[in-house]
């Protein structure tokens, strides 16, 4: 057999290397990813269940608020054992505390956290007017007939015994000059009304504008004014140098309703009062008393009917 040439034996390495690849090949298809296959039972249908419908969403009547905490919660001073305090849900505070002396007597004190400070521009004065105006007529007494009530009771009444407006706070007071049912009656009923009862009738309003006035004018002394230009040069940059209770003569005598409408929805909020009985009292009987009196409704009564003027008492 005649020997093979270098280049032959490359051609037959070649051929041969080619068809082992071919064969070695597969030219099938390849074979899909397996898949897997959960096996249910035949699905039954589920005996029928009574349908719960949704629950109507329902507010509660009186949407609780976080209480203010009282100053002895951060004192190293124990207050009187004796004392009551108290919140209602709505934010409403109380404070009680007997005391026989003098006999058969009790003071009533509401303070509203509210005073010319938080009055808008448009409302220089309105926060003293408005102190005026809840003796002028609420939910439960005429304008005509509640101060001759509580005087036929022998309530006090006159200018700075009854009320008293600053720059944070407003201030009612009823001293009682015994405990008859009737007295009590009145004064927890009148107390009620400074809360939300005012009726801020238009034509009340307008009897009042003069009675402002006048109080402006006697106001207007010397020390008055030695006393506004001290806060302008001690506090120059503070509002209070432009809010003095007594107000501006042009919001006294021509401030629409709506601007006083605006100031006791706005700012008489059970959030901001604080109810004080001291006296000759039963606690537990005023207590009970202040918690079913309707203190605790939502805006105090729940139900202002600003839109009503005189004589439309509910």
């Amino acid at each position: 057999m005649p020997k093979a040439t270098p280049l032959v034996l490359i051609l037959v390495l070649a051929v041969t290397a080619t068809c082992l690849s071919l064969r070695s090949k597969d030219t099938r298809p390849a074979a899909p990813p397996p898949v897997l296959v959960t096996h249910k039972a035949p699905e039954t249908p589920a005996p029928e269940q009574p349908v719960t419908p949704p629950r109507p969403e329902t507010a509660p009547a009186v949407a609780k608020v976080t209480p203010r905490p009282w100053p002895q919660a951060a004192s190293d001073i124990v207050p009187d054992t004796a004392t009551i305090f108290g919140t209602l849900d709505n934010g409403f505070r109380y404070i009680i505390h007997p005391n026989s002396e003098p006999p058969k007597r009790v003071s009533l004190r509401l303070h509203i956290a509210a005073g010319s400070l938080m009055e808008a521009d448009d409302q220089r004065g309105i926060a003293h007017f408005l102190e005026h105006m809840v003796f002028n007529g609420t939910k439960h007494y005429a304008a005509e007939d509640i101060v001759p009530r509580m005087q036929r009771l022998g309530i006090a009444f006159g200018a700075h015994v009854n009320a008293s407006t600053s720059f944070d706070e407003t201030i009612y007071m009823l001293d009682l000059p015994d405990l008859a049912a009737d007295t009590q009656q009145l004064a927890f009923t009148v107390m009620r009304d400074f809360g939300d009862g005012a009726l801020l009738a238009t034509e009340e309003i307008d009897k009042e504008r003069g009675v402002i006035m006048a109080e402006k004018v006697s106001r207007d002394s010397v020390n008055y004014r030695i006393r506004e230009q001290q806060f302008a040069k001690i506090l120059p940059d503070s509002l209070i140098t432009r809010r003095f209770p007594i107000g501006t003569e042009e919001v006294i005598k021509s401030a629409p309703r709506e601007r006083f409408v605006n100031f006791y929805t706005r700012h008489y909020t059970p959030e901001r009062m604080t109810f004080v009985v001291v006296g000759d009292i039963d606690s537990a009987d005023v207590r009970a008393r202040i918690e079913t009196a309707d203190f605790q409704s939502e805006k105090i009564a729940g139900s202002r009917r600003f839109g009503r003027q005189a004589g439309a008492l509910q």
